[in-house]
């Protein structure tokens, strides 16, 4: 064979084999300079063991507080003063309670006084059906200004302060049914006095002169 046949043999080869390792070579991903999604952690999540939530109760540093709990499956305020609850706005704040997010997890050896922990500014404290319960303490705000530090049975956080400003304030707004609207009563119109009838004075009679 000639030797111009075996260049053009090896070249040949060499194509073939170029042309495999391009086609089985791993695909690699180009780098994406979007941010990666972390996903949110929350203080609560539902749990089926545990069940849904019983009791409800939130003070403030002052010792104020509001007490909801629930009586076949309706909502009452025990305190300040006893009453059916609005129940639209307990379950609202149930969904508050499980929508309270974690900004930053903390460790557990920070300072509570430097964090407003040793006196908190509210305690909320949470049953569920199977009995068990929670106690969020809130201490001050988190120098971003967007956050709580809070302890949740022991452990710290950073917690967004959306849910904890709306649920604090149902110790000043306690969740009380709206106040029926009496309905409106017709005054009746003030009918006019008629005036009394005057009687016509007639001039004294004259006088006839008699004559002499």
């Amino acid at each position: 064979m000639k030797r111009s046949s075996w260049i053009a043999l090896f070249l040949l080869a060499l194509a073939v084999g170029v042309y495999v390792f391009l086609k089985n070579r791993p695909v690699q991903e180009k780098p994406s300079n979007e941010p990666t999604a972390t996903p949110r952690v929350y203080l609560y999540d539902y749990s089926e063991e545990r069940g849904k939530i019983v009791a409800i109760r939130i003070q403030d540093s002052a010792e104020n507080f509001v007490l909801l709990e629930k009586e076949n499956g309706q909502w009452f305020i025990k305190a300040p003063s006893p009453s059916l609850a609005d129940q639209s706005k307990v379950t609202m704040a149930e969904t508050q309670i499980y929508g309270l997010g974690v900004k930053t997890i903390l460790e557990d050896t920070l300072d509570l006084p430097t964090i407003g922990l040793d006196k908190p500014t509210y305690i909320i404290e949470i049953r569920f059906e199977n009995g068990a319960t929670s106690r969020l303490e809130v201490g001050s705000r988190a120098p971003s200004g967007s956050g709580y530090y809070v302890r949740r049975d022991g452990k710290l956080f950073v917690a967004f302060e959306y849910n904890i400003d709306a649920l604090a304030n149902l110790i000043r707004y306690p969740p009380y049914p709206p106040t029926p609207t009496p309905e409106g009563t017709l005054t009746p119109t003030p009918t006019e006095t008629p005036r009394p009838t005057e009687t016509p004075t007639h001039p004294p009679d004259t006088p006839t002169s008699t004559p002499e």
